[in-house]
Formats: structure tokens, sequence, C-alpha cells
């Protein structure tokens, strides 16, 4: 009896790739090593980063002639400033006129960058209201007290003051 050829009744197979089953499995393993690995690792310690205050050393001269001008200025400046801000006031004295009758702010560095206004003399012209011109750079040739800034104290000072007491500031940008 001659063999028949099983080869002709067989019905062809399709090759399946993973079924549904193999990436659940797939999917189920991927995430309990995600989940054993984020057991292990430690969080960060969370760092708090405090900025150091700005210091900006002061110089305060008398330009409008008034007593005690000076030390006033320095009291209000030194007592409203804001807890970023230390006004290190290191030289007092007179102007070399008592001419003065708005407040002058002089930038005594500059921005070694942008040839413009430094950060600390922008600081003290806002904190103190100055308009834009009253607001000069005027570097010292041999700057020996290492001064940031100079305020030259005019006949305005008063209102000045009153205003840093009472926390209402002219910003003029």
């Amino acid at each position: 009896m001659p063999r028949k050829n099983r080869s002709k009744n067989k019905t062809k197979q399709h090759k399946r790739g993973p079924g549904l089953i193999s990436w659940g499995i797939i999917f189920v393993a991927v995430f309990i090593a995600a989940f054993a690995i984020s057991i292990t690792m430690r969080p960060a310690e969370v760092v708090e980063v405090h900025k150091a205050p700005e210091r900006i050393r002061v110089q305060i001269l008398n330009g409008c002639g008034t007593n005690g001008a000076t030390e006033e200025m320095e009291r209000a400046i030194v007592s409203t400033a804001p807890p970023e801000t230390i006004f290190d006031v290191i030289d007092r004295g007179n102007a070399e006129m008592f001419v003065f009758d708005r407040t002058l702010v002089l930038d005594r560095k500059g921005d070694p960058r942008s040839g413009g206004y430094s950060g600390q003399a922008s600081i003290v012209k806002n904190f103190l209201g100055i308009d834009a011109d009253n607001f000069l750079i005027q570097k010292f040739s041999e700057n020996l007290l290492n001064i940031d800034v100079t305020i030259i104290v005019g006949a305005d000072y008063p209102t000045l003051i009153g205003n840093l007491k009472k926390g209402k500031i002219p910003v003029d940008s």
C-alpha cells in the first residue's frame, strides 16, 4: 500500500509573534523591576540654599549743609534695609559744596562687563527712590576704601527718610 503524502492534508500553520499573554508578562516584569529599583534608591536630601545678603559698601556725604543730615540718612537706610541687603556705611563726611537740592547716588565702580551701572548702585537708587537724573557713574581713580556707592545727601533728604520709614519708595525704572 502506497503511503499517502500527509503533507497535503496538513493545514499550513502561521508563525505567531509573542501573544497577548507574553506582552503582559513582560510588562509586569518591567513594572516590578522599576518598583524594586525605586524602593532601593534613596531620595536625595533637600538642601535649602540661603543666599547671603547683598553687602553694599556706602559712603554718605552731606551735600545740603544741614547739621546731622548724614547721620539721619545713615540711621534711616540701615534701619529700613530689606533683609536681603546690608548697607555697610564705611565713610561719612561733607561734600565739597553744600549746593545739592536733591540727593545724588554715585556708582563708584560700575559694571565691568556691561560698562553700565553696578547692581549695588541700582539697589541703592531704587531703595532710596532716586530718579535717573540723580544717578551717575563716577569711578574713583583710587578706591582705597572699596566704596561701592556714594550718597550725597541733598536738601530733599527729610522726604526720602520719611518715605523709607513709611515704606513708600517711588521706584523710577
